[in-house]
């Protein structure tokens, strides 16, 4: 080729290649799918095939059309990426291919279908519970289906984590997704973290904490100690595996109704009759449930001695008189020993005056003793008191225990004097006319009481009235004037008749009585003419 202008023609250029007509490109031979993703697919084809110009650019048309625009987009690569996609639904491409001629090739076949899809969401309602199990060591794991944006859940994974057994366990997929974990350890708190796989991969987790527990063991119970006189028994157990939960204890005693004592190891039964024998049993409590009762142990507990019964007093020695010289007192066995320990006594007895007491216990539930020295004034009532003391003596310690008191009233001793005997009656200096009248008595019994005076009095037997008593001291002899005797009498024989009783602290005794007959002359009776010879 040469130009031209006014000056001429240039020089002619260098050849040109060879020039061929342009034509329309060739449908690209394949699509291919390349790769998917949450709301994505991307796909691939060979490069067409131009026997003209080279290729320009490529339309794709994807069915059905997406929601985020047009169904045909274009790419002026060998792939296209296309977003907006619906996850779940299935979509396919067809492409056409450009030159510079501008009319396109024909569509290629379409693709194979996809579908968009991303990891599925997290696990809902994810819970894990203990089972139910004396043993323990099980947990239940749940979780609700979650959404598997796009791509239908082929399983799941679960990771177990915080304790003996951890690791990973593969759950198929399922409309009610679970999983038992059986090798837990009691009361170690697990976590369970579940993912949901699709084809997009693994999605986020789900969680849940929980812990499994069996029922404890049956405890087992020392020897119980009963303290000596306390009415109690002490017990105490080995504290129990708590096989994951807390544990607290119950106990009983004769196989009664259980009495909770909270966690501790120990506990004592207080306000026990003594000297009667009780079993204990003792059995674990935790959440799931409470464990078989240990094996019975017994006790005895103990309290001092009640106090003796009964209780009598009696005056079994006497002197002259009556008068005491031995109290014998006795008293009858408590009606509650407390043990089996054998019950000895301590008594005491004692007036306001005077007192005795035992120098130790002993078995004896009676004792006599001599009062001959006590200060008991005849006549008089004395009140004597009793007290017995019970005591028991149990592994060296000795403790006293109930006490019994009585009182008894007892009358005093000796009687009035007895009667007067012996008594004379004499006219003094005679019977005729007597100035005075002696009289004289032998002293009775005193009745062991000592005389304190003796009384007399008289009156005539003819006539008048009793003269009433006079004292006249302790003598046991009495003067009675004559004048008083005879005044106011006329002349005649008369008969004195005199009483004398004793008198001593507890009264008089009674009387006794003698007489005495006496004249009174008449002073106007002429004297008697002599007698005799002349």
């Amino acid at each position: 080729m040469a130009a031209q202008n006014e000056v001429g023609w240039s020089q002619e250029s260098a050849p040109s290649g060879e020039a061929v007509p342009d034509a329309v490109p060739d449908a690209p031979t394949r699509v291919d799918v390349e790769a998917f993703g949450d709301g994505w697919l991307r796909w691939s084809w060979p490069a067409a095939a131009s026997r003209g110009s080279s290729i320009t650019k490529y339309d794709v048309q994807i069915s059905p059309t997406p929601p985020s625009g047009g169904a045909t987009r274009t790419s002026t690569t060998t792939g296209i990426k296309i977003g907006g996609l619906e996850n779940g639904t299935a979509y396919s491409v067809r492409v056409r291919a450009y030159n510079d001629l501008e009319t396109p090739s024909p569509w290629s076949v379409s693709s194979a279908t996809e579908v968009p899809a991303g990891v599925p969401d997290a696990p809902s309602d994810v819970t894990a519970n203990r089972v139910d199990t004396e043993m323990g060591g099980q947990i239940t794991v749940r979780w609700s289906v979650p959404p598997n944006n796009g791509d239908a859940i082929s399983g799941y994974r679960l990771t177990i984590s915080g304790g003996p057994n951890s690791g990973e366990v593969s759950v198929p997929a399922g409309s009610d997704p679970s999983y038992a974990f059986k090798g837990a350890k009691n009361g170690v708190e697990y976590r369970f973290s579940v993912t949901a796989v699709n084809k997009a991969g693994e999605g986020p987790a789900g969680t849940a904490t929980a812990l499994t527990y069996g029922l404890p063991g049956a405890p087992q119970m020392f020897t119980p100690s009963a303290p000596a006189f306390e009415g109690r028994v002490d017990l105490a157990w080995r504290a129990v595996d708590d096989n994951g939960a807390a544990v607290t204890y119950e106990v009983r005693q004769d196989s009664g109704d259980p009495h909770p004592v909270g966690p501790g190891t120990s506990w004592q039964f207080t306000g026990l009759a003594g000297g009667v024998s009780h079993s204990y049993q003792v059995r674990a409590v935790n959440a799931a449930g409470r464990s078989a009762w240990s094996d019975p142990v017994s006790a005895t507990p103990t309290t001092p001695a009640s106090a003796p019964t009964g209780g009598e007093a009696t005056i079994t020695g006497r002197a002259d008189y009556g008068k005491p010289t031995q109290l014998t007192v006795s008293w009858s066995p408590p009606s509650d020993a407390g043990s089996s320990a054998t019950v000895r006594y301590r008594w005491a007895v004692w007036t306001a005056q005077n007192s005795a007491e035992s120098s130790s216990s002993s078995e004896a539930r009676s004792t006599a003793i001599d009062i001959s020295g006590w200060d008991w004034p005849p006549g008089r009532t004395r009140t004597v008191t009793l007290r017995v003391t019970a005591v028991t003596e149990i592994d060296g310690r000795t403790r006293e225990g109930g006490v019994l008191t009585r009182q008894w009233e007892f009358d005093g001793w000796g009687s009035r004097p007895s009667e007067v005997t012996s008594i004379t009656v004499t006219p003094s200096p005679s019977t005729t006319d007597p100035s005075s009248f002696t009289v004289a008595w032998t002293a009775p019994s005193d009745g062991g009481v000592a005389i304190e005076r003796y009384d007399i009095g008289y009156r005539i037997q003819e006539g008048g009235s009793f003269s009433g008593w006079r004292s006249v001291g302790t003598s046991t002899e009495a003067t009675i004037s004559g004048s008083d005797v005879m005044s106011g009498r006329k002349p005649g024989s008369y008969t004195l008749i005199v009483t004398v009783r004793a008198v001593n602290a507890l009264g008089e005794g009674p009387a006794g009585q003698s007489t005495a007959t006496f004249t009174i002359s008449d002073p106007d009776a002429p004297d008697p003419e002599p007698t005799g010879g002349g």
